[in-house]
């Protein structure tokens, strides 16, 4: 880059910039060879998301799949618990017999015998 003239304005010889030769150890490497190394560069970054992203939504799915099983299942249990309460309030058998399992109550001039 030299000045032309007495002129302030700065010519350059873009022929001699483009010409320039890349060098690695001594050896030339023509530009056609970096343009293929950086599109192969790009594609493997981006194959490399593509599969990140793959994985990732697989994932979710999985995950997807077992709270809508998980959510299911306490629908259910919670259907039977509705239920369950339901019977114990208005069935007086039903309280007598959860009485005698859960709290070990006896009626009167009943004897309990514990076996091993």
């Amino acid at each position: 880059m030299k000045p032309v003239g007495n002129s302030s304005v700065t010519r350059v010889n873009y022929s001699q910039a483009v010409a320039t030769r890349i060098t690695w150890r001594g050896f030339y490497i023509p530009n056609y060879v970096w343009l293929v190394m950086i599109v192969v560069a790009a594609a493997a970054i981006s194959a490399s998301s593509a599969i990140r992203a793959r994985e990732q939504a697989r994932s979710a799915q999985a995950s997807y799949q077992q709270t809508a099983e998980r959510a299911k299942q306490m629908q259910v249990d919670n259907a039977r618990i509705r239920e369950r309460t339901k019977q114990l309030r208005e069935d007086p058998r039903a309280t007598e017999q959860a009485a005698r399992e859960q709290l070990h109550y006896l009626r009167p001039n009943e004897v309990a015998v514990k076996l091993r």
